[in-house]
C-alpha cells in the first residue's frame, strides 16, 4: 500500500468525503450521513505521524 503509514486529511462537504495524502487526492466517498462530523484533532493541532 502506497500510502500505509501517512497522515490523511478528510475533507467534508455535503455530500462528499474527500481522502488527502500531502497534496494527493486518494478517494472521493458519498457521504452516508448527514450533519455535523466531529473532529478528532482541533485545528491548529498538528496531525499524528
Amino acid at each position: 500500500m502506497r500510502n500505509a503509514g501517512n497522515a490523511c486529511d478528510i475533507l467534508v462537504r455535503d455530500g462528499t468525503l474527500q481522502f488527502w495524502v500531502g497534496s494527493q487526492l486518494v478517494k472521493t466517498e458519498v457521504r452516508a450521513t448527514k450533519g455535523v462530523v466531529r473532529k478528532k484533532n482541533a485545528e491548529g493541532q498538528a496531525p499524528r505521524r
